[in-house]
């Protein structure tokens, strides 16, 4: 526990000292690198008996201890801005996500599970909101944007370099050497069995195949970061329309490596996006729309039709925690309390020898957040979440008609935040901080940049509309 102790502290005044001298981009890397490596590095840790326990958990919740030392630092600075001069700004989707963010620490004050798996519980429903607003305060220029890109260009492009190596050129054993078996003895407390955790296979016609994992040790949050990188492609090409070699040499392993992670959740995500990104990049009110009757249409499919789809595959627990989370939610307009479903609660709970409090596990989102905060609670996230793609395809939409080059940002994320809160309904896994943390605070800094954008061209139009109007007036 010491060792652990240690080393979250080594991080966080790495952070504090990042944020104290303005070095935005490079905490975001900080944060990015121990998104990306936490897992494995916490493997090898438990393998050779320097954590164990509670150090283990510990050191996984270094990234929400990151997030948290970032927002309080940017809170204190605006707010006390405010108490100097007097004047308060702010933007409404960040302030929507600042209030749904109270909320569920209400709801967690008043009621739930035991405090490990309530505090699990409610980590899981405001981390996406507060990653967008920590992309929101870091974002202070587009050119800390554009690194942005960068790194999530070079993050897909290792991810999918380094699943190729541990899939098809390590050895089976090379997980098994590092700790793996101890770290989800520790994390959900699966016995060792000598084998892989279940995740790392998927049975395709009775016979398991090996999925690529990569850095982050599970094939399903490494898919994400690699879907990211496609769906972007497409909104390149869908509004610039210029060919470029080099995109090939990336793109298409990137695919590859994302295709053999097995992901059904990532595949539909970025078909999702992509076809969004095709039908409605001309109007952002249309795209939103698609969005919401997507979700609709997919809940009511699994929710009449569940039976007949696992005729064609996989994926009982998906339909039936959809289903039955939502029933619970409609049961209790309140919810059961945070900490009952969910899979990091579930995997906290099960740590805890807690697992009698577990109503849902983690295969569908919606249904997890309808159990733990009711309905009303859900659908008014899922109307936050539309309200964040609605700005960013508007701005994606603005920024064509102005022939702006980095228009496709904004559509990336756009349809990248559509494709992942549809496929919520009946996934978890895409909805988490490691699978899409930087593509949320990458959407909260574009919506930042793409605010400011918005206000110096209105001024400019005034500042014309008053130029000819003073020369008229002067003729």
């Amino acid at each position: 526990m010491l060792a652990a102790l240690l080393i979250v502290s080594v991080l966080l005044l790495l952070g504090a000292a990042l944020l104290a001298t303005d070095r935005r981009f490079s905490f975001i890397t900080l944060l990015a690198g121990v998104l990306l490596f936490q897992n494995v590095f916490v493997m090898i840790l438990l393998r050779f008996g320097l954590v164990s326990g509670t150090g283990t958990q510990i050191l996984l919740s270094a990234k929400e201890l990151l997030l948290i030392l970032a927002l309080v630092f940017f809170a204190s600075r605006r707010f006390g801005r405010t108490a100097v001069t007097g004047h308060f700004t702010y933007r409404l989707l960040p302030l929507l996500a600042l209030t749904w963010i109270i909320a569920v620490a209400v709801h967690a004050v008043v009621f739930g599970a035991p405090w490990l798996p309530r505090m699990a519980g409610a980590r899981a429903v405001v981390i996406l909101p507060a990653l967008f607003i920590l992309g929101y305060w870091l974002a202070s220029s587009t050119h800390i944007v554009r690194h942005i890109v960068r790194l999530l260009i070079f993050t897909g492009v290792a991810i999918a370099m380094f699943g190729f190596l541990e899939a098809y050129v390590l050895p089976e054993s090379f997980w098994l050497n590092i700790g793996h078996e101890e770290f989800y003895l520790e994390k959900i407390n699966r016995p060792v069995q000598g084998e892989l955790y279940n995740n790392m296979r998927y049975w395709l016609g009775g016979q398991p195949v090996r999925r690529v994992a990569s850095i982050t040790g599970d094939p399903l949050i490494s898919s994400y970061p690699m879907a990211l990188l496609i769906v972007g492609v497409a909104a390149y090409y869908f509004s610039n329309f210029r060919f470029r070699f080099r995109h090939l040499l990336f793109v298409v392993p990137v695919a590859f490596a994302t295709v053999l992670t097995l992901s059904r959740g990532a595949l539909l995500t970025t078909t999702i996006a992509i076809t969004l990104l095709f039908i409605a990049r001309k109007s952002a009110r249309f795209m939103t729309a698609l969005t919401g009757i997507a979700l609709v249409g997919l809940v009511l499919v699994v929710s009449t039709m569940g039976d007949s789809i696992l005729n064609f595959t996989t994926g009982a627990g998906h339909i039936d925690q959809l289903v039955d989370g939502i029933k619970r939610g409609i049961e209790r307009p309140l919810g059961y309390g945070l900490g009952t479903a969910s899979s990091v609660a579930t995997g906290v709970a099960r740590s805890s020898e807690l697992e009698e409090l577990v109503l849902g596990g983690g295969d569908s989102f919606m249904g997890s957040l309808a159990t733990q905060m009711g309905v009303p609670a859900m659908l008014a996230f899922y109307l936050l979440m539309l309200a964040m793609i609605h700005k960013l395809a508007w701005h994606f939409v603005r920024m064509q008609r102005l022939d702006r080059p980095n228009a496709w940002w904004f559509g990336t994320s756009a349809a990248m935040l559509a494709g992942l809160l549809v496929t919520s309904a009946v996934n978890e896994s895409g909805f988490g901080f490691v699978a899409a943390g930087l593509i949320y605070v990458w959407s909260g800094a574009l919506h930042s940049i793409g605010e400011a954008d918005y206000m110096l061209e209105q001024r400019s139009q005034q500042s014309s509309l008053q130029l000819e109007s003073s020369g008229v007036a002067h003729a």
